[in-house]
């Protein structure tokens, strides 16, 4: 448990504020002391505490209206509250736990109890962000998966279709052969996420011919680019190396970037990659003339707890967890990432969105 949990306190008698916030203080614990309910609302909406002590028995607004209230909100109804009360009658206690709060303590309370129960209950909320936040990754995992297989199977679907209206060629057939061998690279891929998150592994980069590993992600997405009709200008030396892993950064890089430029571009409008050397790093560039972002879907855009999917141009689906993947990715190779956006409006019209990778040339 960190040593550094805030705790909001809350209680009109200065002396009782004093003493829990130097009694919470001693034990390394940041403490903000308000005398109200009211500022104890304030407080929590500014700056959430990770726990708060609250007195029961206050003028205006009590221990029990300041709970409901601080419940009914959705910035801080998830933070775990404490009443510290002289009311040790059953039907009070009863209260405060229907109200929301986790814990009552009766005054005169003893110093060693009130530590153990504020240790306990902030343990309990840590361990409780950790199993939130491992749930979400798995759940970021199963959308990559189930996105990323999408492009290959969908790839090979398309080429069938091909195959058929054409009579069949060798071509065909290796593309086919490809997209199949690719959806069972984004498994192993999968599965090297986890190990890398969990310790067990780490990224071997290798240097790889930048504008093959871009021919290869442009071949396995050919049938979404067609059905758009969208014209696809690599601007790329074909000299060019990057070090990365190959599997990863095709299957969730380029193709999540690729996939979301054809996504949100119009019919028949152009996608642009580019790619330029400097010292030590190759800024790789995927731009669109579609739709574009907000600022605020922008800033957004990696953070897998804000809702950030939505509709392409012609209806596409998609799962808003892709670019948290590849910014995953691209820092494991130790490069960076940076999203420009203009959305589309009446009256702008330049709108699109540039993602701009750095990555090293030096593995």
């Amino acid at each position: 448990m960190t040593n550094k949990a805030s705790i909001l306190i809350v209680d009109d008698l200065p002396k009782n504020l004093k003493l829990l916030a130097e009694l919470m203080r001693e034990h390394d614990y940041l403490v903000r002391p308000v005398t109200s309910g009211k500022l104890a609302l304030l407080a929590s909406e500014e700056i959430p505490p990770d726990l708060i002590l609250l007195d029961i028995n206050m003028p205006d607004m009590d221990g029990f209206e300041t709970c409901q209230r601080l419940k009914a909100c959705d910035k801080t109804k998830h933070i775990p509250v404490i009443f510290l009360s002289a009311n040790n009658e059953v039907s009070d206690i009863v209260r405060g736990f229907e109200v929301g709060a986790i814990d009552y303590i009766t005054k005169p309370f003893n110093v060693t109890e009130v530590l153990i129960r504020v240790k306990t209950q902030l343990e309990l909320k840590f361990s409780k962000e950790i199993i939130e936040q491992k749930n979400r990754e798995q759940q970021e995992l199963l959308h990559i998966l189930c996105h990323d297989l999408m492009n290959s199977v969908g790839a090979v679907q398309g080429f069938l279709s091909l195959k058929k209206e054409e009579g069949g060629t060798l071509e065909y057939d290796e593309l086919i052969s490809l997209s199949t061998n690719n959806a069972i690279d984004v498994i192993d891929s999968v599965r090297q996420i986890k190990s890398i998150e969990e310790g067990k592994v780490n990224i071997e980069l290798t240097l790889l011919n930048l504008m093959e590993l871009i021919e290869m992600s442009s071949s396995i997405l050919n049938e979404k680019i067609r059905e758009k009709n969208i014209e696809l200008v690599i601007d790329v030396d074909k000299e060019l190396k990057i070090a990365v892993e190959r599997i990863s950064f095709i299957n969730s890089v380029l193709n999540n970037l690729l996939t979301n430029a054809i996504k949100f571009s119009f019919p028949n409008s152009k996608i642009i990659i580019s790619a330029k050397q400097t010292e030590k790093e190759v800024k790789l560039s995927i731009k669109d003339f579609g739709i574009g972002m907000s600022e605020k879907l922008c800033n957004d855009i990696f953070n897998v707890g804000k809702i950030t999917t939505r509709k392409g141009t012609n209806g596409e689906s998609g799962t808003g967890f892709g670019m948290p993947l590849v910014k995953k990715f691209i820092e494991a190779y130790g490069g960076e990432i940076e999203v420009f956006s203009q959305e589309k409006t009446n009256t702008n019209t330049n709108h699109g969105t540039e993602i701009n990778l750095y990555i090293t040339t030096d593995k």
